[in-house]
C-alpha cells in the first residue's frame, strides 16, 4: 500500500495541536510568550473532546500549487484521535488507546489496515497518552505575524519543543481566530514539506463520545496488518 497522507497529517497535526491548541488572541506585546502558549494549550488538553472541520494545504516540493484537502478531526485526550478525509476514497485514520488499536481504512481497496496502538507514530501516542506533558516542555515561543490567505495574522512561533523529542527540523506556528480567540491556523514545516492546517468550527464538547473514533468502513471491508513506517515513508522515523 502506498504512503498515506492521512497518517502524515495526524503526525504533523499532533505536533502542532500539542503546541498551540485553544489559543486566545495575542496582544501586540506579550511579556512571556511561552507562558501564554502553555495557558492556551491547557484549554484543549482539559477538554473531554475537541472536534473541528479541517482544511489542509500541503506544499508541492516542485513549486506548484499547494494540494488542498478537507476533512474532520476528532481528539479525545487520554483516549484517541481520528482524521477522516472528505476526498473521494480519502482515508479514515484512527489511533484508539481504549481499543489498543491503530487503524487506517482505505475506501478504494475496502480494506481496514490495523496495528497495535503501540505501533502508532510516537508523537500521536504521546499526545493521547500523556497530554499534560505538553505543559512541561521547555518552550521558546515568540510572537510573530504571518500572512495567511492575504491577511496578516498574529500568532506564535515555537522555537523549541523540548520534552526529549527532537524537533530541531520542525518549524511550528500557531494563530487564533481573531473573532473567537480559539485556535484557527497552525503551520508545521519540515525539511521535506510544509502543512498549513485551518481549523474551522472548532468545538470543545462537554462530554466525550468514544464512538466518534469508529471507522467509517462498511461491514464488507476486509482486514490486513498495517506497518505505519511504510505509509509514512522511511524518512519520518515516527514509529519508534
Amino acid at each position: 500500500m502506498k504512503r498515506s497522507a492521512g497518517i502524515t497529517v495526524l503526525v504533523l497535526a499532533a505536533v502542532g495541536l500539542a503546541m498551540g491548541a485553544g489559543a486566545r488572541r495575542p496582544e501586540a506585546a506579550v511579556a512571556d510568550p511561552a507562558a501564554d502558549v502553555r495557558a492556551m494549550v491547557r484549554k484543549l488538553l482539559d477538554a473531554p473532546e475537541v472536534t473541528s472541520d479541517v482544511v489542509l494545504e500541503r506544499s508541492d516540493p516542485f513549486g506548484g500549487d499547494p494540494d488542498v484537502e478537507r476533512g474532520k478531526l476528532w481528539f479525545l485526550p487520554g483516549r484517541g484521535i481520528r482524521f477522516r478525509s472528505n476526498r473521494p476514497n480519502g482515508h479514515d485514520v484512527v489511533a484508539d488507546r481504549g481499543k489498543e488499536k491503530f487503524y487506517l481504512y482505505s475506501p478504494s481497496e475496502n480494506v481496514i489496515y490495523q496495528a497495535p496502538f503501540e505501533k502508532a507514530p510516537a508523537r500521536i501516542r504521546r499526545l493521547i497518552q500523556e497530554p499534560d506533558r505538553v505543559l512541561e516542555r521547555d518552550l521558546r515561543a515568540v510572537a510573530q505575524s504571518r500572512t495567511i490567505q492575504g491577511r496578516s495574522r498574529r500568532g506564535y512561533r515555537i522555537l523549541s519543543a523540548g520534552g526529549g523529542d527532537s524537533l530541531a527540523s520542525v518549524s511550528i506556528w500557531v494563530a487564533p481566530d481573531p473573532s473567537t480567540g480559539q485556535l484557527r491556523w497552525l503551520s508545521v514545516s519540515t525539511s521535506a514539506e510544509s502543512l498549513l492546517v485551518e481549523l474551522r468550527a472548532l468545538t470543545i464538547r462537554k462530554k466525550a463520545e468514544p464512538g466518534h473514533l469508529a471507522l467509517s468502513a462498511p461491514a464488507s471491508a476486509t482486514e490486513q496488518p498495517l506497518d505505519p513506517r511504510d505509509l509514512l515513508g522511511q524518512d519520518q522515523g515516527e514509529s519508534r
